[in-house]
This record gives C-alpha cells, sequence and structure tokens, in this order.
C-alpha cells in the first residue's frame, strides 16, 4: 500500500484530502508544520508527498529542500515523488516548481476528484484508477521562465517610477528653497531710494 505524507496547515483541508485517499486505499499521513513534517517524513518514508508552500514556521520550498539533502546524505532513503499545494498558480512558483523536480500541483480550491486524479498520476496506480495529468511542456516552461522575467521588470520600473518621483520631489523642494531664500535676500537690501535720500541729507 502507498504512503503518502500530507504537510499542510489548513486542518479541514488536510482531512479531504486523507479522506480521498482513504478512498482509494492509500495510507496517509499529516503534519501542520514544516519542521516535524521533515521529521516524520525520516520515520515513514512516504512514496508521495503532498506539501503546501505557506506553512507556519516556513516555506514549503525549504522543507523540500531539507529532504533532498537527507535523501542524498542517507543512503537507503529515496526521495517521494512531490505534489505542491498552493493557492499561487504565478509564473515565478510553478518555474520554482519546475526546478524542484515537482511532479504536480494541486492549486487551491480544489475538490476531491482532482485530488484522486493528481495522487493516481504521481503513483502511477493502474489504468482502471489512473487519470493522468499532462506534464509541463517545454514550451510551457519556457512560457513560465518569461513570465518570471517580465514580472521582475514590471517591478523593477515601478521602483524605478518611484524612486523618479522621491528624486523629483527633492529637486521641486530644493528649487522651492531657493526661491525663498532669494525672496529673503532680496528683502534684506536696502531700498536705492531710501538710501539716496540718506546720503542726501
Amino acid at each position: 500500500m502507498p504512503k503518502v505524507l500530507i504537510i499542510e496547515d489548513t486542518v479541514e483541508l488536510a482531512e479531504v484530502i486523507q479522506a480521498t485517499l482513504e478512498s482509494m486505499d492509500i495510507e496517509s499521513f499529516h503534519e501542520t508544520h514544516g519542521e516535524r513534517g521533515v521529521e516524520l517524513y525520516k520515520k515513514i518514508q512516504p512514496d508521495l508527498l503532498l506539501l503546501d508552500i505557506a506553512l507556519p514556521d516556513t516555506k514549503g520550498w525549504k522543507v523540500l529542500e531539507q529532504i533532498k539533502a537527507y535523501t542524498q546524505q542517507n543512503e537507503g532513503a529515496t526521495m517521494p515523488k512531490v505534489i505542491i499545494i498552493s493557492a499561487y498558480g504565478d509564473p515565478a512558483n510553478r518555474l520554482m516548481g519546475k526546478l524542484q523536480d515537482v511532479t504536480r500541483y494541486l492549486i487551491k480550491p480544489f475538490t476531491p476528484d482532482e485530488v484522486e486524479a493528481v495522487v493516481s498520476g504521481a503513483l502511477g496506480l493502474n489504468a482502471e484508477q489512473k487519470v493522468d495529468l499532462p506534464q509541463q511542456s517545454t514550451d510551457e516552461t519556457i512560457s513560465d521562465v518569461l513570465g518570471f522575467i517580465n514580472e521582475i521588470r514590471q517591478q523593477a520600473a515601478a521602483a524605478a517610477a518611484s524612486l523618479g518621483n522621491v528624486s523629483e520631489g527633492a529637486v521641486a523642494s530644493s528649487t522651492s528653497t531657493q526661491k525663498d531664500d532669494a525672496t529673503t535676500k532680496s528683502d534684506d537690501k536696502p531700498d536705492a531710494s531710501t538710501t539716496s535720500t540718506t546720503n542726501d541729507s
């Protein structure tokens, strides 16, 4: 019987996943925090990991890095297939998942049928149970990379515009101060007609 570890801080969501896995005759284990999830992984050596990206104590990507490091340093430890649970379907996270060899994604909110399909595909269950989802193609990966680059460009442009506004404000303030100083100096100068009258006297 396959073993699945779920690291997900939303207990109700994890219960739905576990109920779905139970109906598929799959043994499941659940942990809400990343660090405790890593320790549980070491004990049970699951075939599949369902990993949330946003955890209370750490990021899911860091959990994945720790598990990878453990499998590399310990003979006999195997790297499980990984399904990322996330509310984020943006190019940056998809690209990160591609670099981390993520098998599948579950984008919140999802249904029990979607859980069954994604898990079946990841574990390669028999033809009657398997509902395989298409892997990300090379074109989709390139699209994600370009999307990520575009996001960075937009953020850089926004930052530059913000700095430009600050700079313009500083220049305007400086110019106003210079004008005020010039006006003050002008007011301090003695009136020419008054000086002339005084000298005549």
